[in-house]
């Protein structure tokens, strides 16, 4: 009997040992390092489409962005994962086509579109949404519904297409809100990038702190080379035309380059984390 007691006294102590020493699962594991936020990484490779640049200058953006292996995503699918600390692929391209209507619709809208969907590219798509009370028509809000089930993003271009530079702000919220609403209503879910009409605006404090009240993404063409913030604004640049070849598109000459001096003094702030936005 005593051995089995002495067993019984030494099982005993054993489990008041592991009592008082107890902690939480989550406790024993190994320290998990937060991820530091970006604030400031440099804007991929940003392109400015129009109905000019038609069905040509479109297949030669998809041989360019074939042959370089770069993975067109929208701004949504950048800031999105930027706002949680994670960095984008280095291969991204950004691709916006501009000034899409709800009451007409160029066919070669449709056309430049279905090049890029046809091969699983996604892009942006600033609309003018026009207002309750302009000409709606519901078969262009289905094609906008269906592109955003293929994960293109709906932008909003504003509501009228009108210069922000020359408006008051009861004028700059008209037309960020009218658009907005419209969207939201249209399309079941709100917008998150706009695109300034006729890319003017970005220098403005009134023009963003109106447009920061809805989106996350303004989408200029003079700004820094770099996005950072909350609120993120992002520079791009068109197709335009080789000298010798006016048939042949080029990218310009900010394509590839790294951002300047000025700019690069914002990403010594932080450093971004190398970790890709999947």
């Amino acid at each position: 009997m005593w051995p089995a007691k002495r067993r019984l006294l030494l099982i005993l102590c054993v489990l008041v040992a592991l009592l008082t020493s107890w902690q939480p699962v989550a406790a024993l594991r190994a320290p998990t390092m937060q991820m530091p936020r970006l604030r400031y990484c440099p804007t991929p490779p940003s392109i400015m489409l129009h109905s000019a640049d038609g069905v040509y200058g479109m297949q030669w953006l998809v041989r360019t962005i074939e042959k370089c292996g770069l993975q067109t995503m929208t701004h949504r699918q950048i800031s999105r994962p930027h706002q949680q600390g994670l960095y984008r692929p280095e291969n991204a391209i950004l691709v916006s086509l501009d000034d899409l209507g709800t009451s007409w619709l160029r066919q070669e809208f449709k056309d430049m579109i279905s090049i890029f969907t046809e091969k699983g590219y996604v892009l942006t798509l600033g609309v003018v949404t026009g207002t309750e009370e302009s000409t709606q028509k519901a078969e262009i809000w289905d094609y906008l519904q269906g592109l955003e089930a293929q994960g293109v993003e709906i932008a909003s271009h504003s509501a009228r297409h009108s210069l922000l530079n020359e408006l008051n702000e009861a004028g700059l919220k008209a037309e960020s809100e009218d658009s907005y609403s419209m969207l939201c209503k249209k399309l079941g879910s709100c917008p998150e990038t706009f695109i300034l009409p006729f890319g003017r605006g970005a220098e403005s404090s009134l023009i963003l702190k109106v447009l920061n009240e809805k989106y996350t993404n303004i989408v200029s063409i003079h700004a820094p080379r770099v996005f950072g913030g909350e609120n993120l604004l992002f520079k791009r640049i068109p197709l335009v035309e080789q000298e010798n070849n006016p048939r042949e598109p080029k990218l310009s000459e900010p394509f590839f380059i790294q951002p300047r001096t000025e700019d690069s003094e914002l990403l010594q702030q932080t450093r971004p984390n190398k970790t890709e936005a999947q």
